[in-house]
């Protein structure tokens, strides 16, 4: 037996994540130097910028659950309007 006909494909994984799971996914560290010292910034899908995750997490999952930011989906999603 395959044993890869068990296993989903990554857009399958995607489809069937949380939104909470998703929300955890869409957000990226971005680490740049401040002086000496190492700093980091969490970066949401529509690139708003927080201090900390646990802040940008849960704007992301507002901004999941939202509709009104349909130009920033229509950029990553690369619809010409």
């Amino acid at each position: 037996m395959d044993w890869r006909k068990n296993m989903m494909t990554n857009y399958e994984f995607i489809i069937n994540m949380s939104i909470e799971d998703m929300a955890k996914m869409n957000v990226k560290p971005f680490m740049y130097m401040n002086g000496y010292r190492p700093n980091v910034e969490w970066h949401t899908t529509d690139q708003t910028i927080f201090d900390t995750r646990e802040e940008a997490e849960s704007y992301e999952l507002e901004w999941l659950k939202s509709n009104e930011d349909k130009e920033t989906l229509d950029t990553i999603t690369f619809k010409i309007q």
